[in-house]
């Protein structure tokens, strides 16, 4: 039997749409999404080929640090920081065990801490909470393109919306019979946006891979169109 587990979905009820999440597309990739961008952590690992190179976080719970990904929701400031304009390591083990010294020496040993760095800064955080990862159902798409319909934004009076009635995404075109709201949320790997219809919505999809189609969106409704990084080619 492996011990792997087994990946299961639980229904539940969104009424507002966070500021920080993650989405699993039917692709299989997940993408970040930060619709208030100054109040996150992005946890992506990066390591170079050399090694010398890296940005990445881990996670402190009072006993031991492990390494986490993802992205997270920071209400404040962090706790403390250091920022060099030289190099502070070029060697992983070295940034851990750097790290560990500053948690021991700021007498940090007994908190719950979220580590962010790469070679030139550290950002330490006592406050944060990781996004949760939705699977929505999908409203409609063409190729990997997909529209999704959402709850209204939890941080609505900080978004700024723009007009618009035609959106480009890869080689993806729509075309929107009326103006709607446009908004473009911090996104990674991949593009989202969130859009807001007013009243209903005659949209033509145009895809170079996947010709013409016509969807209709509801009126006074959010969507999050949501295209991954594509891997090998444009889709």
């Amino acid at each position: 039997m492996s011990d792997d587990g087994i990946e299961v979905s639980i229904i539940r009820k969104l009424f507002k749409l966070p500021s920080v999440f993650m989405v699993k597309h039917y692709s299989g990739q997940v993408i970040k999404v930060v619709v208030n961008d100054q109040y996150f952590a992005d946890c992506s690992k990066y390591i170079s080929r050399t090694g010398v190179t890296f940005n990445g976080c881990f996670q402190y719970n009072s006993i031991f640090m492990k390494e986490v990904k993802g992205v997270y929701y920071i209400p404040n400031l962090p706790l403390t920081e250091i920022h060099n304009r030289r190099k502070i390591s070029g060697n992983l083990d070295e940034m851990k065990n750097i790290i560990e010294e500053m948690i021991r020496d700021l007498k940090l040993v007994n908190e719950k801490l979220l580590i962010w760095f790469d070679n030139y800064k550290i950002k330490i955080y006592d406050r944060f909470k990781k996004g949760k990862l939705f699977s929505f159902n999908v409203y409609a798409n063409q190729g990997n393109l997909a529209i999704y319909e959402v709850p209204e934004p939890s941080d609505l009076p900080c978004i700024k919306f723009s007009e618009v009635d035609k959106l480009t995404i890869y080689n993806h075109y729509l075309k929107f019979d009326d103006k709607v709201l446009l908004f473009e949320p911090y996104s990674t790997p991949g593009t989202a946006y969130i859009l807001y219809v007013d009243k209903a919505r005659e949209v033509d999809l145009y895809g170079a891979s996947h010709g013409q189609a016509k969807i209709t969106l509801s009126g006074e409704r959010y969507y999050l169109v949501v295209h991954p990084r594509p891997v090998d080619k444009v889709d």
